[in-house]
């Protein structure tokens, strides 16, 4: 995968109703931590998606390089964790997302 297609991907995982969480990368139905690839995660955080879609190896790192360039040129600072536990509602992560995917053009 590319690391556009990569973030697309990341991207319609949050987009959807009630997949997006703060404080851990990936929880269960009632918020307890899990790891991403477990079976009982359905809710991934900003990273945590990015790692569903691509799992910890190079691909992963592509993308967190687009995610911070977008968060520098939103002057958000580089701390992708911080801002998504920061945020109060998905959309300005998926507001990141997009300006991510852009990047990749």
């Amino acid at each position: 995968m590319t690391t556009k297609e990569i973030l697309l991907k990341a991207r319609e995982i949050l987009a959807t109703p009630g997949k997006w969480c703060r404080g851990h990368y990936a929880v269960d139905s009632i918020g307890s931590m899990r790891g991403v690839d477990s079976p009982e995660a359905c809710q991934l955080c900003a990273l945590g998606a990015v790692a569903k879609v691509a799992g910890w190896r190079t691909a992963f790192d592509n993308a967190l390089v687009k995610l911070t360039e977008a968060m520098q040129a939103k002057h958000l600072g580089s701390n992708i964790p911080v801002f998504n536990d920061r945020c109060k509602t998905v959309e300005p992560v998926l507001e990141l997302y997009d300006k991510a995917i852009a990047l990749c053009e």
